[in-house]
């Protein structure tokens, strides 16, 4: 109604105290780590669990209110009240009120865009088993995947598992060995398990990345971050720090959406109040117009009588 969900308030400069102010539901301010560079640790926020406290705020049970959703799910009881609040301000007023939502949706995106990057890096950090693991938990969890495409991704995990085994097993064999300086094994058998385990673990990042890649290419990587946060980064609060951002964001946009809407409404009606005034105004002038030609034309006809009975 769904996505960087944090918001700039319009200048006060703007508002005329006397007139009543839109009562906007606030979504949380959230502070974003900036993206990370290419060595040291990509700095985190400073209290996330503040964070997680506050999406309750806006979105009960860390869900986003759908854009599509019934107004009430957004306003609840005082859907009319902040109606009839924004139908009271001045055109000028209500345009600060909008150009303050869409600040609000600027900054949440810049938000969001920072936090994706994060978490691209994480997730680059990531061993191969982990990516498997939180890729096993997307398709499991995720309601959004198509059937084909989940079929798709199921192969190339089954491939990645599969994989796993493989390096475990040769990882076995090689702890058998111990190392060289004990004598087992010839340099020709460690030298053919080391280059086995290599192409085992090549082979994995490759199925790994196929998957991911099937993924983000239907349009689900910012789904697909969302739902393995925790997994990519364990710092992250309960409800998610990408997903705070992602709900504050639709639930912004659900606001504008329905305020332009009420503003365009107001803007037709008012069109269409002017056209029949203009109407009323059309029909009272040629009513005169009627009037005059009738009182013209009962003066001739008295003129003419009179004129008659003189003779």
């Amino acid at each position: 109604m769904t996505s960087k969900l944090e918001r700039t308030q319009a200048p006060s400069s703007q508002r005329v105290t006397t007139r009543p102010q839109v009562a906007r539901a606030e979504a949380p301010r959230v502070e974003a780590p900036k993206a990370e560079g290419p060595r040291g640790k990509p700095p985190e926020p400073r209290d996330l669990s503040a964070v997680a406290a506050k999406a309750a705020a806006f979105s009960p049970g860390g869900t986003a209110v759908a854009r599509s959703a019934d107004p009430g799910a957004l306003w609840g009881g005082g859907q009319a009240e902040a109606d009839q609040a924004f139908l009271a301000l001045e055109p000028a007023q209500q345009q600060a009120e909008l150009q303050a939502l869409r600040a609000q949706r600027d900054e949440l995106t810049q938000k969001i865009a920072e936090r994706v990057g994060v978490l691209d890096q994480k997730w680059e950090q990531l061993p191969t088993f982990k990516k498997v693991e939180a890729l096993r938990e997307y398709r499991q969890r995720s309601t959004r995947l198509d059937p084909a495409t989940r079929a798709e991704v199921d192969s190339l995990l089954e491939q990645a598992q599969a994989r796993q085994k493989k390096i475990n097993s040769l990882r076995a064999q090689a702890a058998k060995l111990g190392p060289a300086r004990l004598g087992r094994g010839t340099p020709e058998q460690r030298h053919r398990l080391a280059v086995q385990l290599a192409e085992a673990r090549r082979l994995q990042k490759k199925e790994v990345k196929a998957a991911t890649r099937v993924i983000d290419a239907k349009g689900l990587k910012l789904d697909r971050l969302r739902q393995t946060e925790r997994l990519i980064d364990p710092g992250a609060p309960k409800g998610g720090l990408l997903s705070t951002l992602v709900d504050g964001w639709n639930f912004v946009m659900r606001q504008l959406d329905h305020f332009l809407s009420l503003s365009s409404t107001l803007k037709l009606m008012q069109k269409i109040e002017e056209h029949r005034q203009e109407q009323v105004a059309a029909d009272n002038e040629l009513e005169q117009q009627l009037l005059a030609e009738l009182e013209k034309s009962a003066r001739l006809h008295d003129e003419a009588v009179a004129s008659a009975k003189s003779r």
